[in-house]
């Protein structure tokens, strides 16, 4: 599902909107039993703390039979400096109360230096813990993967089963774009 303009404007909607609206439409595909729910947006500007407790109520609840994926980004002081140079494209989530078992990948893209983005890091180490990126954790999620079948060898490879994604010198994947050149924007 999109959230676009022509849409906002048809339900009279402005952005950001009440998490009531999120909640009611996890609600309505819950019914349809998906094999996983994932949502990138920026959960930010909370109005009411209601609305808040309505919204984890519902996630918390359908959580327990459908798997959600939430977007971040992590920042560095690396990232925050490459962000005042308006050179990294990235959401973050600004939500006040816990997910609680809710899964959570990271959106953050770099453009390289002609400001074209074709490559992705899927997975980023940093104090020890290891994090994936959100179409990682959507793959992980809907192949249901458990932690050992994900197999990461720096600058070489990430391995889900036996399936391969290489990795560059900058342990990133190349982004395959499909369809003519500047096709893509």
């Amino acid at each position: 599902i999109n959230i676009d303009d022509e849409s906002l404007e048809k339900l009279n909607l402005s952005w950001p909107f009440q998490r009531k609206i999120f909640a009611d439409t996890l609600k309505i595909l819950a019914k349809y039993q998906p094999k996983l729910i994932a949502l990138d947006f920026i959960f930010s500007d909370s109005k009411e703390k209601s609305d808040d407790q309505y919204f984890l109520e519902t996630i918390t609840e359908i959580n327990k039979k459908i798997p959600l994926v939430f977007a971040m980004s992590y920042f560095t002081k690396q990232t925050r400096q490459i962000i005042h140079k308006k050179k990294v494209t990235s959401v973050d989530i600004h939500f006040q109360i816990p997910f609680f078992q809710s899964d959570f990948g990271f959106v953050n893209v770099y453009l390289d230096q002609d400001d074209i983005i074709r490559r992705t890091q899927l997975m980023k180490s940093m104090n020890n813990k290891t994090y994936y990126s959100f179409p990682l954790r959507i793959a992980q999620k809907v192949l249901k993967l458990k932690e050992h079948e994900i197999q990461y060898k720096k600058n070489q490879e990430i391995k889900l089963r036996e399936k391969k994604i290489p990795l560059d010198e900058y342990n990133s994947a190349l982004i395959h774009y499909i369809g003519p050149q500047n096709s893509v924007k």
